[in-house]
């Protein structure tokens, strides 16, 4: 459909939360990523237990990221990431911040 329109302003948003709830395969998404290419324009990096969608920061559900991290090294992925957290963590939102800018870094950092 994206090559279609033909529009270089039309992309995918990958969100891994909600993928997760779907019982999406992350395997088959990551032969998608690594096989398109630069397909995703944006990713929301979130986790989850697969019952809620709980936003909880990265690495503090059952999510594993590290399939899913390494194919979007595999393609250089230049598109934005954005991490998505959850109402709990209004009472400590610096915490929080401190948190995922951490596995941020470990995951994605140089």
């Amino acid at each position: 459909m994206i090559d279609e329109i033909g529009s270089g302003k039309l992309g995918i948003l990958l969100d891994t939360g909600h993928m997760n709830l779907n019982g999406e395969d992350f395997k088959e998404t990551i032969e998608i990523i690594t096989r398109l290419g630069n397909v995703p324009l944006h990713i929301h990096i979130d986790d989850n237990y697969g019952d809620a969608d709980t936003h909880l920061i990265p690495g503090e559900g059952g999510i594993d990221f590290s399939s899913f991290v390494k194919a979007l090294k595999v393609i250089d992925y230049q598109g934005f990431i954005s991490a998505e957290l959850g109402f709990q963590y209004t009472g400590a939102p610096d915490s929080a911040v401190e948190k995922t800018y951490h596995w941020l870094v470990e995951n994605f950092g140089k």
